[in-house]
């Protein structure tokens, strides 16, 4: 079958595979092949260790079309962000951060990059001058993530990346929570995405690799790096992602209008003192989110009156499942203060827009109105 230009088809076409050659016409996605016995496509350079059976070098190409970049890279998870930043930081390198992050990154910069000799500045990313007074000559890239965890809050990137090119520095930006649905970071000035999971991409639980996208020669250090690290994907994980990818489009919108519809119920729920959700009007990202995003997300927090009304809210939950997954096809819900910012005091939660008492909700595919329920009458007192 010939290749098709990726340029000249919809996102969402893209995600069913066009420009990805099939050897046989109709067969969706090809069969999944063992890392231990690869097929290279004629040409290709073999990368030491890295399961580049067709299929997998395939998927690449299509990841990197549907974010609109040279090339994309799958890495096994929790490899993500540290092979994506170290293959652009050096010890003695500056990076300036977004403090909106959960406690892996937390954990990533206050302890391995300071044994690395790598020094990281955090800063609010929603101060306007925040970012350009933190940059020091040795500062090489600024991280940032958007939509942030739990508060939602939404960043404009185009100044952010203005401040960047004009410095010479790379942007990379975690848009985990968005997906290239909701939000693509490269077009607004980003250098570099990762998904730090690719749960919500495949829609399956199992497969919990991530993806970092960007220039080809970007994606080679990386490529080292992950290498280094021994964070290779398995090849059944990559072939879940390619089945899943080809129905992310419809998922999504699915839980993009299903979030939407809970969020208006429980922003009008007397028990709930606050809703963390871009698409209500009432949100402060709102109009900007309109402006850069295409639908607001799965995500959504509600912010119940304490511990002890989260922890009764989840335990009577019958669709949602206790989970602190970013999400597949199900419906998910955890407490922020479990996971991921346990390692927080509540105080510097509270600082973070995270209060005890909030809990994160992530729609599924289920129908609205049966979601809506589960919410409802798990909040009856």
């Amino acid at each position: 079958m010939p290749d098709c230009d990726p340029g000249s088809v919809s996102l969402a076409t893209l995600l069913l595979g066009a420009g990805r050659t099939r050897d046989i016409a109709g067969v969706p996605a090809a069969p999944p092949t063992d890392s231990g016995s690869i097929t290279r496509i004629a040409g290709e350079r073999p990368a030491a260790f890295q399961p580049d059976a067709v299929d997998v070098v395939l998927l690449h190409k299509q990841i990197a079309a549907i974010e609109g970049a040279e090339d994309a890279l799958i890495l096994a998870g929790g490899a993500v962000l540290p092979c994506a930043l170290l293959a652009l930081l050096r010890p003695g390198d500056h990076l300036i951060a977004s403090r909106l992050v959960g406690s892996a990154e937390r954990s990533l910069f206050q302890h391995e990059f300071s044994r690395l000799g790598i020094d990281v500045t955090t800063v609010d990313p929603l101060a306007s001058r925040a970012w350009r007074q933190a940059l020091r000559k040795e500062t090489r890239a600024v991280f940032a993530a958007t939509p942030s965890d739990v508060a939602g809050r939404v960043l404009d990137l185009r100044p952010l990346s203005q401040l960047t090119r004009d410095a010479g520095l790379a942007l990379i930006v975690d848009s985990t929570r968005a997906s290239p649905i909701n939000f693509r970071a490269l077009d607004l000035g980003a250098d570099v995405v990762v998904h730090a999971e690719a749960t919500s991409l495949s829609g399956f639980d199992e497969v919990a690799d991530g993806i970092v996208v960007g220039t080809a020669p970007y994606i080679d250090e990386v490529r080292h790096k992950m290498i280094e690290r021994k964070a290779t994907p398995d090849s059944f994980s990559c072939w879940l992602l390619e089945r899943g990818l080809r129905t992310l489009d419809v998922r999504r919108q699915r839980q993009n209008d299903n979030a939407v519809a809970l969020a208006r119920v429980l922003a009008n729920h007397p028990d709930v003192r606050r809703v963390h959700y871009a698409g209500l009007e009432s949100h402060p990202d709102h109009e900007l989110a309109r402006d850069t995003m295409s639908g607001f997300g799965a995500a959504l927090t509600v912010v119940l009156d304490d511990v002890a009304a989260a922890t009764r809210f989840l335990s009577r939950l019958r669709i949602f499942a206790v989970s602190t997954r970013l999400g597949s096809v199900a419906s998910l819900a955890c407490e922020p203060r479990i996971s991921p910012h346990n390692d927080l005091t509540p105080s510097q939660r509270s600082e973070l827009g995270i209060p005890d008492g909030a809990v994160r909700l992530i729609a599924g595919i289920e129908a609205a109105s049966d979601l809506i329920a589960d919410v409802v009458q798990a909040l009856e007192r």
